[in-house]
């Protein structure tokens, strides 16, 4: 359950009572909700193309990269080559069951993966939404096998579009037989069968809340293997990836939700909502990753409405460089709601020259920016010759900086400034 701040760290919001038959009611109506079943999202069989799928792969390069081995690769699959299998069956070939899996490229063997390369690719899905949704769950069939805790396939999912992955932890819950060596969600190891084929393992993971209420949830899967020549049969392979949530009432509709960076130097946040029931207040999260929010601002819902509602408030300090919003609704009862994630991007410094002055052999620089920096200044001949250099300290008070020019020639000049992310160069003429 989540309760509202009662501290003064954030800006100041009034608290208005709420009515005690209403909580009561929705009491009731939550009871009910924690019962009803789960609803398919999403599913994925792999029975086409991996293109087809909408699934895409990605390269990563820690630790190992992505080399090859007299023109062989482990790459993400999919086909018949190993066929999709229901839970505590082994593995096989040509069954009619299309899945998903990491091959070497020129063995058409299925799942196995050639131990003299290493190996680091990621497949993931496209944006799911999860709006409406709670109880977010990802469920998959897969074999898996590898030397040990370095050859190994594990789930991973982002809940912003793919910007960042998360590497979950944990033990997953799985039909008998229960999984094998790894044991968890970031080491998918299955049993594996006499014949040296892999066991398929049916796994079902409850995805953490953040994953609810969203319009670009991912999930993925990545394989990783050094080339040590130590390996075994199968690498990994997944099937029939379903994601599943509980249908829950919306207690907003919500039109958009916005965070703009404008000419005052703030972010506006707004939001507009077509209805809104048992809302008690909204919470603006602010990231620097897209995964570890921090609230920022609080305001009251308008309760229950059934007219068009705008909202608007700003971010007065935004953070620089690049910035991730989301707005939470929240109801009398606790439940809570996310939108979509907004990005802002402010440059990580915005400095200026205001004006030039040349006057009694010397030059006179006037500078400001709109955040701390340290200020490298150089003068350069129109030949390129360094003429003249400084280090300062520019703030939003602004700075002049004077030069002396008496043994300087007549003619054009560049003023050169840099901060290490900009640079910026005016033409003067002395």
């Amino acid at each position: 359950m989540t309760t509202k701040p009662t501290d003064l760290l954030l800006p100041l919001r009034l608290f208005v009572p709420k009515n005690k038959l209403l909580g009561m009611c929705f009491v009731v109506l939550f009871s009910i909700t924690s019962i009803q079943a789960q609803t398919t999202i999403y599913t994925q069989p792999f029975s086409g193309t991996l293109a087809a799928s909408g699934w895409a792969v990605n390269n990563l390069v820690a630790p190992w990269g992505n080399a090859t081995f007299f023109g062989l690769a482990n790459l993400w699959q999919t086909g018949d080559t190993e066929s999709g299998m229901t839970a505590n069956v082994c593995g096989g070939a040509g069954l009619g069951d299309p899945s998903l899996f990491m091959e070497c490229t020129g063995l058409a063997s299925g799942a196995a993966y050639l131990s003299d390369i290493n190996t680091n690719r990621r497949v993931g899905s496209p944006n799911i939404s999860t709006v409406g949704y709670t109880n977010i769950t990802v469920e998959f069939d897969f074999i898996g096998d590898g030397e040990g805790t370095t050859d190994k396939g594990y789930l991973v999912y982002s809940i912003n579009g793919g910007t960042g992955w998360v590497v979950p932890t944990g033990a997953p819950t799985s039909t008998n037989p229960a999984m094998g060596g790894g044991g968890s969600i970031n080491n998918l190891k299955s049993q594996i069968c006499g014949s040296g084929q892999g066991r398929w393992t049916h796994i079902t993971w409850t995805m953490p809340v953040t994953c609810e209420g969203i319009t670009n949830l991912r999930v993925g899967f990545v394989w990783q293997s050094n080339n040590n020549s130590l390996g075994s049969d199968p690498s990994f392979a997944v099937d029939d990836v379903t994601i599943t949530g509980i249908l829950t009432p919306s207690p907003i509709e919500l039109i958009s939700f916005t965070a703009k960076y404008n000419s005052e130097k703030v972010v506006n946040l707004d939001w507009i909502t077509a209805t809104e029931i048992n809302n008690d207040f909204f919470t603006i999260e602010r990231s620097v990753d897209a995964i570890n929010f921090s609230d920022i601002i609080y305001l009251d819902g308008a309760g229950n409405s059934s007219q068009i509602n705008a909202y608007n408030r700003i971010d007065a300090n935004p953070l620089a460089g690049v910035s991730y919003y989301r707005l939470k609704q929240t109801d009398f009862n606790g439940d809570f709601s996310y939108s979509n994630i907004e990005v802002v991007n402010i440059a990580e410094s915005d400095f200026e020259i205001i004006n030039t002055y040349s006057f009694n052999d010397q030059l006179e620089i006037t500078m400001h920016s709109q955040r701390d920096i340290q200020l490298n200044l150089e003068l350069f001949s129109i030949e390129g010759k360094k003429v003249f250099s400084s280090i300062d300290k520019l703030n939003d008070e602004g700075k002049k900086i004077i030069i002396p020019t008496s043994s300087f020639r007549k003619g054009v000049y560049i003023i050169k400034a840099s901060d290490g992310n900009k640079v910026i160069s005016k033409k003067i003429i002395l």
